[in-house]
């Protein structure tokens, strides 16, 4: 950048006019080929650098990146680049003017290219609010331009011409355009002169855009940038299309004279677009296209009997108002539009048809009269795409154009549709509060089916109408006081329909504070005076989501609703639940005369008493155990009563209660075998908590129970017994003891299996081995493995009668997952625990797996440590040979096993010694003899303990995972 200074050109006024040439095309054609550049640029140096704008600085480093791709420095005027792409000369370079400059041809990116052209937009209309010239300079630079011809009309007529093949439009000669006077604001204001031509036609339609300019000379200019060859001579005329900047360029007092009318100036640039953007790609016909069809939205649009009458029309209005749609036809005819279907494949909402339909209720008729049917329906879905994609114009306009003309028709259906449309528009635009407006107001319809559809489309976009609940949230409780717009009280179902959408809204935040949460609280306080139940449910549920700290009264208010005793009563109690702290008396007392008195179904009286147990005062309510008691003694055929009132009482109820001791004593002692487990592990939970340690009596019935058939099918169930008896026994004792071992003798395994878990939990160490040595034994291998567990977990390591009994079972034919446990038991007792400082392994769930002997398999396992690699290939058959690696280091070896067809041989070996792979294995034992380990199975089928002992805790850890992944059998 320090050496570009030196490379410039003079400019002054001796330069030659080829000379301008020349700079005007290096100008233009400075980032031909090398946008990318540019805008990597922008981002970096302008972007990244929290700018808005580039200075002179930051456009030297800017345009230093393109200098470096060329070889040859080129000859050119810094300071006089940076002035033309200064376009509106206000001293730095906005993002749309940079845009202007460097995408000189319109971008296949979709996005960059909606960006650009509305870039162009905005250069456009800012040049034309800055020129500045008095009426005698306009007259003086248009008077000598033609005037327009006599064929009539706004639409200009172009002499096609073939030319290999394809058509080409021609018009007239290009006349001479002023140039641009612009003020320039500062410490000094001036007036500077820029090229009509500086940006194209994009700089050239801001001469029609300037409010002083005559309207001769805008139509004249219409026809000059329709004969351009200008890539972006669609953009200008969509500057003029565009209804929102005409509005922006009438004079400063607002003034729609017939001077400054341009409704015929919109018509003309219409009429000009279809020749001009049929010559352009898909994306510049789909921006025209969604600008004309915006067109059927306007509300009113400017008629001029006196301009029309010049241009050759009778009567303006037809002219003006059928200008968009006749434009949207003729580019239909060439345009491959697609449609809803095909443009969102994936996320095409379920109600779009509805969506179109309220846009086309929503158009003007006398402008869709112009075009057919299916014109009207591409004008909709392009609105529809339009508003999608956050169209901020686009989406006023549809709402209100709604607002006036779908949702005042008389039928619901249409009233319907156009709700559809609304909702689309808010979930498009959110910010547009007007459409929130309209889409709350319809919360008021007349007709049920519109004000649900309202209602659906806030609950069905929560988050979205919580971030703008400052602005719906007033208008709900606003309609709830004043009612519709004549001022009416509304009917019953948009009452409901206002506050199920603001309990909607509440469920919705995290939390609510200041006027909002007012504003929903008041909603919520003026629904519990209605008389229509149906709007004092969704009442209950807006204060029960709006919580903790209750609005101010609520709580008496909702005390107030529990004298019914429909369901209104128990939403009150829901309410309750979440805005009181537990232990307010009077809540609980007037929750527990609730529970005694209502009249509604089982299940209702279940959610009462799963209230009240939320109300009270945990761990001593005198009032709400009663409650319980009477709900148990009263409701006891039914299992949702008796669980809610025992899952109470365990709540409420008093350490040492008697009256609940014997209640429950009494239920639980003649509960029939087909009860349900639930009743039973709540009463077990209760008796737990308000025995006192060594009840007996409590005892010997959970004895009773444990050993039935019920508990030993139901592991919940068993575990609370277990866990019941453990508190309220002493361990070891023998009283228990000896009634638990009684039923080791039960005919069902399960109820084994039940009492050794029992045992395993309560016996002292010396009294395990007598209780379980019978269960050794057991026909059924799941006891067995339960009875050397049991073993293993309380017997003190080095019990040699333990041990004794193990290695006896051992020695017998077990099967693999009972030899396995018998295997852990025994290192367990043994004593041969390695410390280690490394955490525990994790347990696998995946289970050992046999081969099947029949089965040919082939298979590969490698597991490496630092640099070590082992492989197992396995084949079983007749034959089934496998090897299997496994080195510490960069040690290596390899056993071959061949395996019979009913006895199973496989060998591991693993090798801290640097060994060949390729040695036999009777060589590689003499080698490694000290460091090796051999695992053999089919003969002694055990793992000895000496050799575990060579292993460090990962070394095992790894020989664990290689077993449980199947890759070792029968070890």
């Amino acid at each position: 950048p320090g050496s570009m200074a030196t490379h410039t050109l003079e400019a002054s006024a001796g330069i030659s006019s080829q000379a301008k040439v020349e700079e005007d095309l290096t100008f233009t054609s400075f980032w031909q080929g090398h946008e990318a550049i540019a805008l990597q640029g922008w981002e970096l140096h302008i972007t990244c650098g929290g700018l808005s704008t580039c200075g002179f600085d930051e456009f030297e480093k800017i345009v230093c990146m393109r200098i470096a791709t060329v070889a040859t420095l080129p000859v050119f005027d810094l300071n006089g680049l940076f002035d033309r792409a200064d376009l509106d000369a206000d001293g730095t370079i906005s993002r749309p003017e940079f845009l202007t400059w460097v995408m000189q041809e319109p971008p296949s990116n979709e996005a960059l290219f909606h960006e650009c052209l509305q870039a162009r937009l905005e250069v456009s209309l800012t040049l034309a609010q800055k020129i500045c010239a008095s009426q005698a300079d306009m007259e003086r630079f248009f008077s000598g331009m033609p005037g327009l011809p006599n064929m009539g009309g706004a639409f200009h007529h172009y002499h096609m011409q073939k030319d290999s093949g394809r058509g080409s439009y021609e018009t007239e000669s290009v006349d001479i355009i002023p140039n641009l006077p612009l003020r320039v604001e500062g410490e000094c204001a001036k007036v500077i002169q820029r090229t009509a031509t500086i940006a194209g036609t994009i700089s050239m339609v801001a001469w029609a855009l300037c409010s002083q300019v005559p309207l001769e000379g805008r139509l004249k200019i219409v026809k000059l940038v329709a004969s351009s060859n200008d890539p972006w001579d669609f953009a200008a005329l969509l500057a003029l299309a565009e209804p929102s900047n005409s509005s922006k360029c009438t004079s400063s007092s607002g003034d729609v004279s017939p001077a400054n009318d341009l409704s015929s100036l919109t018509a003309s640039a219409f009429d000009a677009l279809p020749p001009v953007v049929s010559k352009r790609g898909p994306l510049a016909q789909e921006a025209v296209l969604h600008v004309a069809s915006a067109s059927f939205l306007d509300l009113e649009t400017p008629l001029s009997l006196e301009f029309g009458m010049m241009l050759g029309f009778q009567q303006l209005a037809a002219s003006v108002k059928a200008a968009a749609p006749a434009c949207l036809g003729r580019v239909l005819r060439f345009h491959k539009r697609r449609d809803l279907e095909s443009r969102f494949l994936a996320d095409l909402p379920w109600n779009h048809q509805q969506v179109v339909d309220g846009i086309l209720a929503s158009f003007c008729k006398e402008a869709a009269s112009y075009v057919d049917s299916s014109v009207q329906h591409a004008a909709a879905e392009a609105i529809y795409v339009s508003v999608h994609q956050g169209h901020g114009r686009i989406s006023a306009l549809l709402a209100a154009s709604l607002k006036q003309r779908a949702l005042q028709s008389t039928e619901p259906h249409t009233r319907v549709a156009g709700v559809h449309a609304l909702a689309h528009v808010v979930e498009g635009v959110p910010a547009l509060e007007g459409a929130w407006r309209a889409l709350a107001s319809h919360l008021a319809d007349p007709d049920e089916a519109v004000c649900r559809t309202a209602s659906g489309h806030f609950g069905g976009r929560a988050p979205l109408v919580c971030s703008n609940s400052g602005i719906v949230v007033p208008l709900l409780q606003q309609l709830l006081c004043e009612g519709g717009k004549d001022g009416k009280q509304l009917q019953q179902h948009s009452r409901a329909c206002v506050v199920e959408t603001a309990a909607c809204i509440a469920s919705s935040g995290d939390s609510f504070s200041g006027p909002t949460r007012d504003s929903l609280a008041a909603v919520a306080m003026l629904a519990l005076k209605d008389e229509a139940v149906e709007v004092r449910i969704p009442a209950f549920q807006l204060l029960q989501n709006l919580g903790s700290p209750e609005p101010a009264g609520a709580r008496d208010a909702l005390l107030d609703q529990l004298h019914d005793n429909g369901l209104s009563c128990l939403s009150a109690c829901h309410a309750l639940t979440s805005m009181v702290q537990p232990g307010d008396a009077a809540v609980v007392s007037r929750v527990s005369k609730l529970l005694c008195v209502f009249q509604g179904t089982p299940p209702e009286r279940a959610e009462i008493a799963g209230c009240l147990r939320h109300l009270a005062r945990i761990g001593g309510d005198r009032t709400a155990t009663d409650a319980f008691l009477r709900l148990l003694q009263d409701y006891s055929d039914d299992s949702s009563c008796r669980v809610a009132a025992l899952g109470g009482l365990e709540s409420v109820a008093f350490a040492g209660d008697s009256g609940v001791r014997t209640q429950l004593l009494e239920l639980v002692s003649s509960c029939p075998p087909d009860t349900d487990p639930q009743t039973l592990i709540a009463a077990v939970a209760t008796l737990k908590k308000v025995c006192h340690i060594g009840d007996m009596e409590v005892a010997a019935v959970l004895v009773d129970l444990l050993v039935a058939d019920t508990s030993a099918t139901k592991p919940t169930l068993l575990t609370e017994i277990v866990g019941a008896l453990v508190e309220l026994c002493a361990p070891g004792d023998p009283a228990i003891l000896a009634q638990i071992a009684k039923r080791l003798s039960s005919g069902s395994w399960p109820v084994r299996h039940a009492v050794l878990k029992a045992i395993r939990a309560l016996a002292l160490p010396n009294e395990v081995l007598p209780a379980v040595q019978v269960c050794l034994r057991d026909p059924h291998p799941d006891v067995r493995e339960c009875a050397v567990e049991t073993l293993a977990a309380v017997c003190q390591p080095g019990d040699r009668q333990a041990l004794a009994a193990l290695e006896s079972l051992l020695e017998e034919d077990q099967p693999l997952h009972v030899e396995i446990t018998i295997q852990e038991a025994l290192e367990t007792l043994s004593g041969d625990m390695v410390n280690s400082s490394v955490g525990v392994a994790p347990a696998l769930t995946v289970p050992p797996r046999r081969l099947a002997e029949t089965t040919s398999m082939g298979s590969s396992f490698q597991l490496v440590d630092s640099a070590s690699m082992c492989s197992m290939p396995t084949m079983a058959a007749a034959t089934n040979q496998s090897s299997f690696q496994m080195a510490d280091g960069a040690s290596q070896c390899s056993v071959p096993v061949r395996q019979a067809s009913n006895r199973s041989e496989s060998s591991f070996e693993l090798v801290d010694a640097v060994v060949s792979a390729a040695e036999p294995v009777h060589l590689l034992a003499k080698k490694c003899d000290s460091s090796s380990i051999i695992v053999r199975s089919g003969e002694g089928r055990r793992i000895q303990s000496q050799h575990l002992q060579h292993l460090s805790r990962q070394q095992r850890v790894l020989l664990y995972n290689v077993w449980a992944h199947g890759l070792i059998f029968q070890v």
